[in-house]
């Protein structure tokens, strides 16, 4: 192949890349996403509901820690409205969009104005929707506020999940299951319990609690001060965040076939906030593939009539998971699967020593055009550890190790940020634009 045909096929692909495409994933498998994480939650709201007069907003940046968004599924589920994610200081447009096309009239904003500016409350008004703001003096204040606003508001469940206020991961697992069945969400720490959550026990006549996450995150010297108050029906944890989505959805989704998939990387919680709403499991997976946890447990639950929801582009979950869980499916009804292609991971560049990473980059003009394209290879000896990447922003994260990946930009340069597998940024390199061939970046 000629390196002129070469250029426009990397450049035609740059385009269908950055234009957001999405392909459909088929009957059995949807795929929900959008250009950030902002307009994801309005896909997964709409997804749901074609309109909606009260919508609940909450802080959807990692920042956050998605404190207040732990708690919003239970006020949802009394509601049974959806969850929209908004910037702290400013109200997406994709999110005004949604606010208009459901005919909302009413916005609970959760959280203070450090979650969810006095900026975005004003435009919310500006549009003439009623606001009210459920706050407190803590994140575990306002959990126990959004949990004693539902109540007022309809019936809620005698039992709660008690979850760490600063493990996220642990804790969205529990999202399903509260807005199903009403159930509060409640707050506490490693070490102890804050009194108003001790206080919101008996206030919203708990009987029972589930504690969601190993002694790591909520302490067992904690398990043993909740005995003394209501009955602890059991801890649902595993080895990770992956088995603890299992253990989870063991307990509480009996008999349910249907699930959705979502990357477990601190990052990407978000995603998991506004698909509380579904019911269903919310089992995480990595950016190119089920852990064997998880897959074990799709193997028991999957059946033909299963349908399965994916949240988030595929830089977040790749299509070779949604492949993976299809052939699930297939294998479930007898039927032959398709291959699944793994990521291409190309030999590490001579020299480079066990844990570190280099980047090769190669920059080209686009004749008629005013933008440079960027091929990026990565390369990493710690595959194990599945090492991402991304250009630009953290949420455009580009995960399969190795991968080449060609970004066009007008820009004189470009940022490119490597991250393990939590989504913690391990690596940092700033790419001038100039001729490279294939260089290498230490």
């Amino acid at each position: 192949m000629t390196r002129k045909y070469l250029q426009v096929i990397v450049f035609f692909l740059c385009l269908f890349l950055l234009s957001g495409v999405v392909l459909s994933a088929g009957e059995d498998i949807t795929r929900i996403s959008g250009a950030n994480r902002y307009e994801t939650s309005v896909k997964v709201a709409k997804e749901k509901y074609t309109q909606a007069e009260t919508v609940i907003i909450a802080r959807g940046d990692e920042a956050g820690g998605y404190a207040d968004g732990l708690a919003a599924s239970m006020l949802a589920g009394v509601l049974d409205a959806p969850i929209l994610l908004t910037s702290p200081t400013a109200l997406p447009a994709s999110v005004a969009q949604a606010l208009t096309d459901f005919g909302t009239k009413k916005v609970f904003v959760l959280g203070g104005e450090m979650a969810v500016s006095a900026a975005v409350e004003n435009s919310l008004k500006a549009r003439g929707l009623q606001v009210e703001r459920i706050t407190g003096a803590s994140r575990f204040e306002t959990a126990v506020n959004i949990a004693t606003r539902a109540k007022s508001l309809g019936a809620i469940a005698d039992y709660a999940f008690i979850v760490s206020g600063f493990a996220p991961a642990d804790s969205l697992v529990a999202g399903s299951a509260a807005f199903k069945g009403k159930v509060p969400i409640l707050l506490v720490s490693q070490a102890g319990i804050p009194e108003v959550t001790r206080n919101a026990l008996s206030s919203l006549g708990i009987k029972k609690v589930y504690i969601v996450g190993g002694t790591g995150v909520v302490s067992a010297a904690v398990a043993g001060e909740l005995g003394t108050m209501v009955t602890v029906e059991s801890r649902l944890a595993g080895t990770d965040r992956y088995a603890t989505s299992v253990a989870f959805a063991r307990a509480l989704f009996l008999g349910q076939s249907d699930v959705g998939l979502v990357r477990g990387a601190n990052a990407n919680l978000a995603d998991a906030i506004g698909a509380s709403v579904f019911g269903r499991p919310m089992l995480y997976v990595t950016a190119t593939d089920i852990p064997a946890v998880v897959s074990s447990y799709l193997e028991e639950i999957l059946t033909a009539e299963s349908r399965v929801a994916v949240v988030g582009g595929e830089s977040a979950v790749g299509n070779i998971v949604i492949e993976t869980a299809r052939n699930k499916i297939l294998e479930s009804n007898g039927a032959p699967t398709t291959p699944s292609t793994p990521p291409s991971v190309p030999s590490t560049p001579p020299g480079t020593a066990a844990g570190t990473i280099t980047v090769s980059v190669g920059v080209s003009e686009v004749p008629g055009f005013d933008f440079k394209i960027y091929t990026i290879t990565v390369h990493a000896m710690d595959v194990e550890n599945g090492h991402q990447w991304t250009l630009l922003d953290p949420e455009r994260a580009k995960q399969n190790v190795g991968d080449i990946f060609a970004r066009a930009s007008s820009e004189n340069k470009i940022n490119l940020y490597v991250f393990d597998a939590l989504g913690d940024v391990v690596k940092t390199f700033e790419i001038e634009s100039r001729n490279y061939d294939n260089e290498e970046l230490e």
